[in-house]
């Protein structure tokens, strides 16, 4: 996922999204569930790099 995340930070967009899509096929057909999941987000504009976000406690 590091690279296809990098492909993007560099402005390649179309090679990230040609990685990601392939890796979510593959993953998918050898069953790698978590791996897959991480693809599709991707490709959906989720970060897999990024830190997970908290939201703020309302009180």
């Amino acid at each position: 996922m590091r690279v296809i995340s990098q492909a993007r930070d560099t402005g390649d967009e179309a090679g990230a999204r040609a990685l990601a899509t392939e890796v979510a096929r593959w993953a998918g057909a050898i069953g790698a569930v978590r791996i897959e999941a991480q693809a599709t987000g991707f490709l959906a504009g989720v970060d897999p790099t990024a830190p997970p976000q908290h939201s703020e406690d309302i009180g």
